[in-house]
């Protein structure tokens, strides 16, 4: 146990070997307790874009959550697994998919390049069309890419009542399709009968799929028109104000970048 995290020095040893015990007595609570510990003592490290340092701890810790149960703390299991996904890709995105976004929402602004910007037709925008142009992944990235989608999948199915968690898995999940070159359809595989998160969560996939679409060096996702997603978003029902002004934020961005002055 010792050398499978000698690597990482911000990981307490013993911590992780609690969770290898409670993995082989079959305790769910011990392997539970240990992830909390170990991803409240790496947070500060995941604030900083180091999710590929984390993914061996990680991923082990999801093996084992997944082997023994979460007993019911689904929310650590949903970010154990937006966390290894993001550690899987991470050499393909530069940086973490979160950091990487972030530094371009921080960037000047202005219009978007040619290829980015949403075609307009009187006065209103209209739906783009996808482009499959991206990176060819060699076989080794290929496999940690598609081994990524699905523990964002997996983690999609759970079912995670804090729009906060899907916000961020969506984020990660819609970067991860975006590198296999995968349109994303109009229907959502969550596990959650609710139409009114349904609803929010589409529009949540959108926008992440409008930021993801800035970047004209991978493939270009098929999208509504920019009016279109407003509308979505109005009609919403948003349960948390701090991920709503998220995406008003974000639509705000989008229109003038595409120099819509009328939903600006």
């Amino acid at each position: 146990m010792k050398n499978r995290h000698a690597h990482l020095k911000a990981t307490p040893t013993g911590t992780c070997t609690g969770a290898e015990l409670g993995g082989e007595l079959r305790e769910d609570w011990l392997v539970v307790n240990a992830a909390v510990y170990l991803w409240n003592y790496n947070s500060w490290l995941l604030t900083r874009g180091g999710h590929r340092l984390l993914l061996p701890t990680f991923r082990r810790l999801l093996e084992l959550l997944r082997q023994t149960g979460h007993a019911g703390e689904v929310v650590l299991l949903a970010l154990l697994c937006d966390s290894v996904a993001q550690g899987l890709v991470q050499p393909w995105c530069g940086r973490s998919v979160r950091v990487e976004q972030e530094a371009l929402d921080a960037g000047k602004g202005g219009a978007q390049p040619p290829a980015e910007k949403t075609k307009k037709v009187r006065g209103k925008s209209v739906e783009k069309s996808g482009s499959t142009h991206g990176p060819q992944l060699d076989t080794a990235a290929l496999l940690d890419v598609k081994t990524a989608l699905e523990v964002c999948e997996f983690a999609l199915r759970l079912r995670v009542v804090a729009l906060a968690v899907m916000k961020q898995l969506f984020s990660t999940w819609v970067c991860v399709k975006q590198l296999l070159q995968q349109q994303i359809g109009h229907k959502l595989d969550i596990n959650d009968e609710s139409e009114a998160l349904r609803a929010v969560s589409r529009v949540l996939v959108t926008v992440e799929m409008f930021r993801c679409n800035r970047n004209p060096r991978l493939m270009q996702f098929s999208v509504p028109s920019l009016s279109e997603l407003v509308e979505m978003t109005s009609a919403g029902q948003w349960s948390d104000p701090v991920v709503e002004l998220y995406v008003w934020t974000q639509l705000a961005l989008f229109a003038h970048q595409t120099q819509d002055r009328d939903l600006v």
